[in-house]
């Protein structure tokens, strides 16, 4: 494969008029703590980025290559961190067009509208647009050139694979969903469909012992073997396996139908309440019936297998896995290799009616163009939620959080839309998972405790009590909340009480020790306190994981002299 060809210089020309929105993209939602709060990309120490789990560390994700990865574009800005995504997404569907010309032995037409649909699905929107879906892209293109070289049906293709499969694996280990396409590679191209047993394992050991040791190096690096829920569902099997059901009818049905067009697509509701419900039983049939139908054609169409695997098996994952991936588990990324199989499904199809496909096509590709404007910014995507999903706690949540630091920074009536937001929040609907219900609820009560500090009316030290106590009500729903614990322990300060302050900001930083904010404030009280050398290793520490806080450089530069 030569990059650099014709047809790659025109995916490239067309995913620019596409995705140039993406390319204007600022930090948002997770890249917080992805991005600006992690130190070893800044530092470029790479024994760090290597052995450090990926987002937070009680997840367990590990995936060092896209660590790498941001420690080589974050230094040139946001705009290399998509520029490269934009690259990487280009390439898949290069790759794609390449697979169905090269592989499956199709026509240019049919290269052409596969590669197409690939390039301007609009589910691509976010994997391509959000700097902290990279893993997605990443893992998608290197699993996509594995399958190319696992579809040769050599020796020198095998191996190939189950390289690059192994560095896909690095990039996000969701890339495992890959394991049974490239092992049953052999059976999907007519060149080999015939081979017997012993060719086949040739084949299928490497691309297995490269799970296997992946597998094993990520346990001794983080002492888990997958990735641990942060949710604590106490739904009985029944609940669970429904849910499971919505979860992967609802993912399949993302690549024909991407509607609604949002990441804010709540996780199963109706299986949580009643698994007999109508709605509950619809989803376990529908999962049901396409698990038979994927089989029934695996077995009569040769040509459509690596199709149907692909649809199926990155589905599957997040049915499996949903009380792990928080209240929004239906999520556009989780289908980025299934695109593909859609493609491989629709576009000989496609290809026969030119104008259909043109207007297919089009229609695809302006849905795309618009969903990459929503992760421009923060205020654009908690514009979007709040439009999106106007019942759900989560976004006036968000919203709260955005007016509270825009309060902060004196722009004039944000503390009043932060103070409806979270009241509005109180009287939404919250997730149903216990632990995530608490969590958002507690986001509420303690956003409403912010409110009352930045108050213009709250005076100190008359007011602390009154103030500490939302603070206190808001840890009661859920105690790991770090600013809930940088409130309280300001508040306290500011009330005087500097021991309970002291012990409040230590728990700040012992729950979220990446917070600028709560390393900060513990100088701050230190300092008053005397403790000047202890005062040096916050401040120092603020900065490590936001060096733009000039609050806390000025306050080391008053402590040189002391």
């Amino acid at each position: 494969m030569h990059l650099l060809s014709r047809p790659f210089l025109l995916l490239a020309a067309l995913a620019f008029v596409v995705w140039w929105p993406a390319l204007l993209g600022d930090t948002v939602y997770d890249d917080v703590i992805n991005l600006q709060r992690n130190p070893a990309l800044r530092e470029g120490d790479v024994l760090a980025l290597v052995r450090e789990p990926f987002f937070r560390e009680h997840m367990h994700y590990w995936r060092p290559l896209t660590q790498l990865v941001f420690a080589a574009t974050l230094p040139w800005g946001m705009v290399a961190i998509h520029l490269g995504a934009l690259v990487l997404h280009v390439t898949s569907a290069w790759i794609a067009l390449r697979i169905v010309s090269q592989r499956f032995a199709g026509t240019s037409r049919v290269a052409a509208v596969v590669g197409l649909l690939f390039l301007v699905h609009p589910v691509h929107a976010e994997s391509v647009a959000w700097a902290s879906a990279l893993p997605d892209v990443l893992a998608g293109t290197l699993s996509l050139a594995a399958l190319y070289w696992a579809l040769a049906g050599t020796a020198r293709g095998c191996w190939l694979a189950a390289g690059l499969f192994g560095f896909a694996l690095l990039a996000k280990e969701g890339a495992v969903a890959m394991l049974p396409v490239l092992v049953a590679a052999p059976w999907c191209v007519r060149a080999v469909a015939a081979s017997p047993v012993r060719p086949w394992l040739r084949h299928a050991v490497p691309i297995v012992a490269v799970v296997l040791v992946w597998w094993v190096v990520r346990h001794q690096v983080l002492g888990a073997y997958a990735a641990t829920s942060s949710t604590s569902s106490a739904a009985s099997i029944a609940n669970v396996l429904v849910a499971s059901a919505e979860v992967f009818v609802r993912q399949v049905l993302l690549l024909p139908v991407p509607w609604p067009l949002s990441p804010f697509r709540h996780g199963p509701v109706a299986a949580l309440s009643d698994p007999l419900a109508v709605a509950s039983v619809l989803y376990a049939v529908g999962a049901l019936a396409i698990l038979v139908a994927s089989a029934v054609v695996w077995m009569r169409v040769r040509q459509a297998r690596v199709a149907v695997l692909l649809v199926v098996v990155p589905a599957l994952l997040p049915a499996l896995a949903w009380p792990s991936l928080g209240e929004f588990c239906i999520q556009d990324r989780y289908v980025y290799l299934g695109v593909f199989g859609l493609g491989l499904l629709s576009g000989p199809l496609l290809a026969r009616w030119a104008g259909v496909a043109v207007a297919v096509l089009c229609a695809l590709a302006s849905l795309s163009h618009v969903q990459a404007r929503i992760w421009r910014d923060q205020e654009s995507l908690v514009e979007h939620a709040l439009a999106a999903a106007p019942n759900l706690a989560t976004p006036h949540v968000m919203a709260g959080d955005l007016a509270i630091g825009a309060a902060g920074k004196g722009v004039a009536g944000a503390l009043d839309r932060a103070s409806q937001h979270y009241s509005s929040a109180l009287r939404a609907e919250l997730p149903r998972e216990p632990l995530l219900g608490a969590e958002r609820r507690a986001g509420a009560l303690l956003g409403l405790g912010w409110c009352d500090f930045l108050s213009p009316g709250t005076e100190f030290p008359r007011d602390a009590e009154r103030v500490a106590a939302k603070f206190r009500a808001g840890l009661a729903e859920y105690e790991h909340n770090a600013s809930g614990w940088v409130g309280l322990g300001t508040t306290q300060a500011l009330g005087q009480d500097r021991v309970a302050a002291e012990r409040s900001l230590r728990r700040a930083t012992t729950v979220d020790p990446r917070s600028p904010e709560a390393w900060f404030n513990l100088g701050v009280l230190q300092s008053e306190l005397g403790a000047v050398a202890d005062a040096r290793r916050s401040f120092t520490t603020a900065l490590r994981f936001n060096p733009d806080l000039e609050a806390a450089r000025q306050r080391l530069l008053d402590l040189q002299g002391r």
